[in-house]
């Protein structure tokens, strides 16, 4: 877990918060509100064709919690907010929507055992291609059928020993499982052993490592062609050289080999290897590029960073084997964080501002998994504003698919005045599922396309308490037997206090 944990630990710094922020002895700082709001929706059925164009208006209360803490012996950042909704004109029996992302890690004794933790919980996609896939956070809402909660957790203790100035001694345990509500045979249990060497302060201009990791998958559903579970084996020796305080130069030497279901023919295992550099021209930037080989494929690798008073700006690109359940745990999160570190809320859903991008299609098949992510966020005296872009694909081990998808978000926030704010937002989502001849009368299953756009006026009533009036168009694309593309408008009613 500690590499999920070192990415919410990136950004921010310890303060009061705003808007009923407390920051608390040792560096904690929280904050508690409730979201209530009221939707109209003009589409809200997708699925069933009896019920196209069905109205309907949904209430929901979403109590949610952000806290950040940076103590001598425990740090943790993490949101949660469980969504209670309900709708009123079709459906009124009310459900329970879970998003959770907390990350912490606890020093046991001193400088020598530690205990690493994550948990998350969100809305998943059942299928890519399916209705209402990649909208946003409410998605949920929708009786699409195509909408599951998905929740993972890791736990992992871990352990150095300090060989005087030479190395130190890693050890590592990890635990853990993901599961699906309404997908149980994609349901997994997972277990990690890491254990090598680390320089020493006596290689401060030539640091290096040399570790051995093994992960395993067990997949609940035993009868599928996936086989019922994954392995992955590697050793890999890393080292740097250090040319001068802003340039280093990387390169890393290993094998790695696993055990899972492939086509007929393919590796499994091989020589892995990458030669690249680092660049930190001043404490605010940092920039690594490289190119490196596996069995799998070649493959080049970035990481940038930028970190300004009013800019934040990140981007990266990466190649590995892996799975859903392990594609989960590692997505990004809180792309937004404000002064004190802690996540942006969306004003209408209560909950962070994500990535804009499609969950993948639910599966215990194996995947190379190629992704790029960059995102900035802006802020002026009264205008803020930020955009994010992501791209994936997907190369199937067994299937043989190369399954894509595209997310574009924007977004521009203005005061007009001291309590008057307004938002202006679009999203843009394709996929391509990269299996042909699925092509039904009037619609498309190998390209799907979908976006909205929207507009939020939000009236401050007092410094912990506003009102929010949305409207949102969205094109929800998907493929029924008579290629059916529903449009949807849709209007809300917020109202936001932080306690």
């Amino acid at each position: 877990m500690g590499g999920g944990f070192n990415r919410l630990m990136g950004a921010g710094v310890v303060g009061p918060g705003p808007d009923g922020g407390e920051e608390a002895p040792g560096g904690w700082t929280w904050r508690f509100g409730t979201a209530l709001s009221a939707t109209y929706t003009d589409n809200a059925n997708l699925t069933d064709p009896t019920k196209r164009g069905q109205e309907e208006i949904f209430l929901q209360v979403l109590p949610w919690v952000t806290v950040k803490g940076d103590g001598a012996r425990l740090k943790a950042r993490g949101y949660y907010g469980p969504a209670l909704y309900t709708g009123t004109i079709g459906d009124t029996q009310a459900s329970v929507a879970n998003f959770l992302d907390l990350g912490a890690t606890a020093e046991v004794m001193s400088d020598t055992v530690f205990v690493d933790g994550y948990a998350k919980a969100s809305m998943a996609n059942l299928n890519a291609a399916g209705s209402g896939a990649g909208l946003g956070y409410d998605s949920y809402l929708y009786d699409s059928g195509n909408i599951t909660q998905v929740s993972t957790w890791q736990l992992s203790p871990h352990t150095i020993h300090h060989l005087g100035r030479t190395a130190d001694l890693f050890t590592r345990v990890g635990v853990g499982a993901t599961v699906y509500s309404d997908a149980s045979s994609n349901n997994a249990t997972n277990l990690l052993l890491e254990a090598g060497l680390r320089s020493g302060a006596d290689f401060q201009r030539m640091p290096w490592s040399l570790i051995y990791r093994g992960t395993r998958y067990d997949y609940d559903d035993d009868t599928s062609s996936f086989g019922d579970s994954t392995t992955y084996e590697q050793v890999v020796g890393r080292t740097s050289y250090v040319i001068s305080p802003n340039w280093r130069a990387d390169a890393s030497l290993g094998y790695s080999s696993g055990d899972y279901a492939t086509r007929q023919g393919s590796e499994t295992s091989g020589v892995l290897w990458s030669l690249g550099g680092t660049w930190t021209p001043n404490p605010r930037t940092l920039l690594s590029l490289g190119y490196g080989g596996q069995y799998y494929g070649n493959n080049a690798y970035l990481n940038f960073r930028y970190s300004h008073k009013r800019t934040n700006w990140f981007a990266a690109y990466t190649t590995q084997l892996t799975t859903v359940q392990q594609e989960f745990l590692q997505s990004q999160t809180f792309i937004a964080s404000d002064t004190t570190g802690l996540p942006v809320l969306d004003p209408v859903t209560g909950v962070p501002l994500k990535v804009t991008q499609v969950t993948p299609t639910l599966t215990n098949q194996a995947y190379v998994l190629s992704s790029f992510l960059t995102g900035m966020n802006w802020s002026g005296e009264r205008t803020r504003a930020g955009f994010d872009i992501s791209w994936n694909q997907r190369s199937y081990e067994v299937s043989n698919n190369d399954q894509s998808d595209w997310g574009v978000g924007a977004r521009v926030a203005r005061d007009l005045s001291p309590t008057l704010i307004a938002t202006a937002r679009a999203a843009w989502t394709n996929y391509d599922s990269g299996v042909t001849g699925l092509t039904p009368v009037g619609g498309s299953a190998d390209n799907v396309d979908r976006w909205q756009a929207g507009l939020l006026l939000t009236k401050r009533l007092g410094e912990q308490t506003s009102v929010s009036a949305a409207y949102d168009y969205r094109h929800n694309l998907y493929v029924t037997a008579d290629g059916y593309s529903g449009d949807e408008n849709r209007v809300s009613l917020i109202f936001n206090h932080t306690f």
